[in-house]
């Protein structure tokens, strides 16, 4: 050790230092003896960086920015991966679905709180800014905020071939 008093005058000043940063946290004044010095606050933090969330309005797995290869960019609307699409958290149902051998022909009876409607390939559902992008046997892909979602058939729904 290099402190060349004893330890036991080690340990008292270890303690002294540990007294005076617990006081100068809690109290703002650092005190030597009778010398009392205000320690400066921090400048106050810029409102454009303050974040107003709570810890639990935050979600690992739901981050706004989060790169998903579902953005519209990243993945074809013909690519067969996006039938894995994650399900919209819209309030739309699939009630039932129309194929036709013209994929393009294809139609999808949705259920919304107000009514019911028809849609096919390309057509824009107007309440919710969404675009019908491809229509399987027991799901409907949408674009919705510039990521592609699935609005997947209830049980109730039936499949028409």
């Amino acid at each position: 050790m290099f402190f060349p008093y004893e330890k036991s005058v080690y340990w008292l000043m270890m303690g002294a230092a540990y007294l005076l940063a617990v006081s100068t946290i809690y109290t703002g004044y650092a005190s030597f003896g009778s010398y009392t010095l205000p320690v400066s606050a921090l400048p106050a933090i810029p409102a454009a960086y303050v974040q107003h969330e709570t810890p639990l309005s935050i979600s690992l797995f739901s981050e706004p920015d989060a790169w998903t290869p579902y953005t519209v960019g990243e993945m074809s609307p013909d690519d067969e991966a996006i039938f894995y699409s994650p399900e919209s958290k819209l309030p739309l149902k699939v009630v039932g679905i129309v194929r036709q051998r013209d994929s393009k022909k294809d139609l999808a009876i949705i259920d919304s709180a107000s009514s019911q409607f028809t849609v096919s390939v390309s057509d824009i559902v107007q309440e919710h800014s969404s675009r019908i992008i491809r229509i399987f046997n027991d799901r409907v892909i949408i674009s919705h905020q510039g990521l592609y979602q699935s609005l997947i058939m209830t049980q109730e729904g039936a499949f028409l071939p």
